[in-house]
């Protein structure tokens, strides 16, 4: 990983990367996740709106459970 995907957002999540995209945010990169080399990591502009509509989704599928 790059120094400019450390000031990057990541999503270890395809779900929530695509809530994100659907509410208008840009998919800055995609990685794989070094961890768990069959996953993938989705990379977000790290700033103040992107931080609040992840915690809206997460609370919306929080309650579909």
């Amino acid at each position: 990983m790059n120094n400019e995907r450390k000031k990057d957002l990541p999503v270890f999540s395809q779900g929530i990367a695509a809530h994100l995209l659907m509410r208008g945010h840009r998919l800055l990169a995609i990685a794989r996740n070094h961890k768990y080399n069959d996953k993938t990591v989705f990379y977000f502009r790290d700033c103040e709106e992107v931080r609040k509509d992840l915690e809206e989704i997460k609370e919306i599928l929080a309650t579909d459970m």
